[in-house]
């Protein structure tokens, strides 16, 4: 009994000698100092609606999660899709004896570039992660009308990633431009590359496409923080755009014009741009509404310059 009588008088001791310190600390009325008064200073509603606040949210649904869910399937299979469509009209419209080598050379291309894109996720997995945190700070700290509306500091992640993805696009375009035979000689193997009539046209397609590579990382970052927004079906719409442009580009170019591997290559770059910029012009109004994307800088007035300098 002794024993239990210390173990319990120890814990006690040190909580009223904290409880004694504490209230040392607190300022006396007469001091002027704060007084904190529960009912007074922090009414029960703000208490409750703060626990309200602090709660995790709600389940989705089994419906709301196909309609989120349906669209990112699609979306992520967009630039395989635009892969398939070159290699279709390559195939389909090759002329006799050049089929085999036309599909030959298209197969470790086309990979090579999507390849070459998947590099780059990382931006997609970042935007998306700090883009729906600070919405769902902002939404948390804001009241009304205001909560649904993009924070500046969310704004602020849309304009980076954007800046990022491009600076990353034109590393990648120019490493392979400049690097092309290099690699792809690595990547399809000495035997594979020792056929001209193999490597030549994978070359010239990996060159066309790398140039709308920025336009590639731009479409995935404004995508990922579109889905941040929970709004999965807009970059599926700008998808759309691109293989329906690809569609039309490979009929006249492949099929009509009969360039073969370089026009499909074409092709594919030009409808890729069209489809990012279709984005673009969708997701400004619901990412960044008061300021822009920001890709482009903008000089700063002559009167705000001189009237700053002067002051």
């Amino acid at each position: 009994r002794a024993r239990c009588s210390r173990s319990l008088s120890l814990p006690m001791l040190l909580l009223a000698l904290l409880t004694s310190s504490a209230a040392g600390r607190r300022p006396p009325p007469s001091s002027g100092g704060p007084v904190l008064r529960r009912n007074a200073a922090y009414p029960r509603s703000r208490t409750r609606l703060a626990a309200d606040a602090l709660q995790p949210p709600e389940a989705p649904s089994a419906r709301a999660i196909r309609e989120f869910a349906l669209p990112c399937l699609g979306l992520w299979l967009s630039s395989p899709v635009l892969s398939l469509i070159d290699t279709s009209a390559v195939g389909l419209s090759a002329l006799p004896g050049k089929g085999a080598s036309s599909l030959a050379a298209l197969g470790p291309a086309t990979t090579f570039c999507d390849g070459t894109a998947y590099l780059f996720a990382f931006l997609n997995v970042a935007t998306t992660n700090l883009y729906s945190s600070q919405r769902a700070a902002a939404a948390a700290a804001a009241e009304g009308a205001a909560a649904g509306r993009p924070s500046p500091d969310s704004e602020s992640v849309v304009r980076i990633a954007a800046r990022l993805s491009l600076a990353c696009g034109l590393l990648a375009m120019l490493v392979l431009v400049a690097f092309a035979p290099l690699l792809l000689s690595l990547y399809v193997g000495a035997e594979t590359a020792s056929n001209a009539a193999i490597l030549a046209p994978a070359v010239a397609y990996v060159r066309i496409r790398a140039l709308s590579l920025p336009a590639a990382l731009l479409s995935g970052v404004l995508s990922a923080a579109l889905l941040g927004a929970k709004d999965s079906l807009t970059p599926l719409l700008g998808s759309a755009v691109a293989a329906v442009c690809n569609v039309g580009l490979d009929l006249v170019g492949v099929v009509l014009l009969r360039q073969g591997v370089p026009g499909a290559a074409w092709a594919t770059s030009v409808a890729q741009c069209a489809g990012t910029l279709s984005l673009l012009l969708v997701a400004r109004k619901k990412l960044v509404p008061d300021g822009g994307f920001g890709l482009v800088p903008r000089r700063r007035p002559a009167t705000a310059a001189r009237g700053g300098g002067g002051g």
